[in-house]
C-alpha cells in the first residue's frame, strides 16, 4: 500500500510537469542543460524526492557571413578589408548567392610600400582597386574536392569566370595540392578553405592580377 502511494504521488507530479523534448537539426546546434532542485513530496508517513530536469531546445549557429569573417580575422585580413570598405564593395560578398573568395592576407601586401598602398585606396583609383577586388572571387560555393575532380576532368587543369569580368581564374594540380593562376602567369598553392554563411573563403599569400 506504501508503495502504492509513492507511485500516486509521483504520478501526479509527472502530470503538472512540462516535458521538453530538444529537436535535432543537420546544422550545428548548441543545448544547454538546466538541472533544477529537488521537489518533496510529504504525506504522514512517507517523503519522496524527485529532481526535474529541462532541456532548452537546440539552437541552431548561424556561420558569420564572408564580410564579418574576414574583419574579425584581425589582423589577417586588414589591407583587404580597409580596400573593401574604400569601394564600398561590401554587397558584392553578401548578395547573390554564395561566392567563393580567392582572399589575399596581409602578407600578400609585403612588397608594396606603404604609400602606394595608401594611394590605392585614393576615391581616384577605385575602378582599379575594384577591378583587382572582383577578380579574387567567383560565383558559387568551390570546394576543394569540386575544383580537384574538375581538374581531372578537364585533362590537368580547369578555368572559371571571375564576378568581375576581367578574366578567368586557372587551377592545376600540383601532387595533391590545387594551385590557382591568374591572368599574368603567378601561380601558387591555395590556403585552407573556410565555409562562412555567405560562401568560402580561401586565404592567399600573394596577389591575383587580372
Amino acid at each position: 500500500m506504501k508503495h502504492l502511494k509513492i507511485c500516486a504521488m509521483i504520478f501526479a507530479l509527472l502530470q503538472t510537469t512540462n516535458i521538453v523534448i530538444a529537436q535535432t537539426s543537420s546544422t550545428k546546434t548548441t543545448v544547454k542543460t538546466i538541472t533544477q532542485t529537488e521537489t518533496t513530496i510529504t504525506d504522514a508517513d512517507t517523503t519522496v524526492k524527485v529532481t526535474e530536469k529541462y532541456v532548452r531546445p537546440a539552437v541552431p549557429v548561424v556561420a558569420p557571413s564572408i564580410m564579418k569573417y574576414l574583419v574579425n580575422a584581425y589582423p589577417e585580413y586588414t589591407v583587404l578589408v580597409k580596400a573593401i570598405n574604400a569601394i564600398e564593395m561590401n554587397a558584392t560578398f553578401e548578395a547573390n548567392g554564395p561566392v567563393t573568395v580567392f582572399a589575399p592576407r596581409n602578407r600578400a601586401f609585403s612588397n608594396i610600400r606603404t604609400s602606394n598602398i595608401n594611394k590605392m585606396l585614393k576615391p581616384e583609383m577605385r575602378d582599379s582597386l575594384k577591378g583587382i577586388l572582383t577578380y579574387m572571387i567567383v560565383a558559387g560555393n568551390w570546394k576543394t574536392e569540386d575544383l580537384t575532380q574538375k581538374i581531372k576532368e578537364g585533362g590537368g587543369s580547369y578555368s572559371l569566370p571571375t564576378v568581375g569580368g576581367t578574366g578567368n581564374l586557372n587551377f592545376v594540380l600540383n601532387g595533391d595540392v590545387v594551385f590557382i593562376k591568374d591572368n599574368r602567369g603567378n601561380q601558387f598553392a591555395l590556403g585552407k578553405p573556410v565555409t562562412t554563411g555567405t560562401g568560402i573563403i580561401y586565404p592567399v599569400d600573394k596577389l591575383l592580377l587580372p
